[in-house]
């Protein structure tokens, strides 16, 4: 993967246009990133660290050399509850909550990174251990089938079953690929999928 397609991914996964996003991490001209797509310079250290300090979730090493994954998912930003608008955190299992019609959130955070997430709820499955731990809360951003990016976690809901997984796209299918090796690979197809949201990050809540 080349710098620029790193960088169209971290822009594509913001939810930004190209110049809207160089304005939010602090960048005076946008054509310092349409100097990247066209091959001239790289992601620089300052501009990796200008992403990151914006975007904390989004891993340093993975813009400047590719390795690793694109979301830091253990990342945990301590966060007071506040009882107001925000984003909606639930005290049920994140894997049964699409399935309930008339849980009410136990309270409202707001994140300044997450900005535009859905809603977050405890995971207490180990299947994506020891990135997203057992008894942690996922924040999670509703996605579309079009903008799925492969070795990302989503949370992906089908008519069978709920799980939050790796996704991997294979055609018409989505391989959901669990971190911890206990867990076999499910392959579901696209057109099952009624629910997927993007899993941005975890916190720590007290």
């Amino acid at each position: 993967m080349t710098h620029w397609q790193r960088l169209e991914q971290v822009i594509r996964w913001s939810g930004m246009s190209t110049n809207a996003f160089a304005s939010a991490v602090g960048l005076k001209r946008s054509e310092n990133l349409y100097q990247i797509k066209r091959g001239s310079f790289g992601i620089s250290r300052e501009l990796a660290r200008l992403i990151t300090e914006r975007y904390p979730m989004v891993s340093r090493i993975w813009l400047l050399t590719g390795t690793g994954e694109m979301i830091d998912i253990s990342y945990q930003p301590v966060m007071e509850c506040k009882n107001e608008d925000g984003i909606p955190v639930y005290q049920c299992d994140i894997l049964s909550l699409l399935t309930l019609t008339t849980q009410k959130p136990l309270y409202n955070i707001n994140i300044p990174m997450f900005t535009g997430a859905d809603f977050a709820a405890q995971t207490m499955s180990e299947a994506m251990s020891p990135a997203i731990g057992k008894g942690a809360f996922v924040v999670a951003r509703r996605a579309c089938m079009d903008g799925v990016l492969s070795g990302e976690v989503y949370l992906v809901a089908t008519a069978d079953f709920v799980a939050v997984r790796r996704v991997y796209e294979r055609m018409n299918e989505l391989v959901l690929r669990a971190d911890n090796e206990m867990y076999s690979d499910v392959v579901v197809e696209k057109r099952q999928v009624s629910c997927l949201y993007a899993v941005v990050g975890t916190i720590n809540i007290f």
